[in-house]
């Protein structure tokens, strides 16, 4: 399946929820978990991550959207 670069961010989102991730949590305050070795970073932790800010600004894609659009996804799954 063809993506447009807009549509490749979602795509990935999508896969983090239906592998029952949450992607809205990230690993909170102090060093990311996924920098000491125990785990992914999640979804705050890449948007806030400046060559993600780039990425994204490059692409047309908003942060608020992607979030939007990721919780929206998670509720429909998790409503099955």
């Amino acid at each position: 399946m063809n993506q447009t670069p807009k549509q490749a961010p979602y795509a990935a989102a999508m896969c983090l929820v239906a592998q029952g991730a949450d992607p809205m949590m990230g690993s909170g305050a102090g060093t990311p978990s996924y920098m000491t070795g125990r785990g992914e970073p999640g979804l705050e932790d890449l948007l806030s991550d400046p060559a993600m800010h780039a990425l994204m600004s490059s692409d047309r894609v908003r942060a608020d959207e992607l979030r939007t659009l990721i919780r929206r996804t998670r509720r429909g799954l998790l409503s099955r």
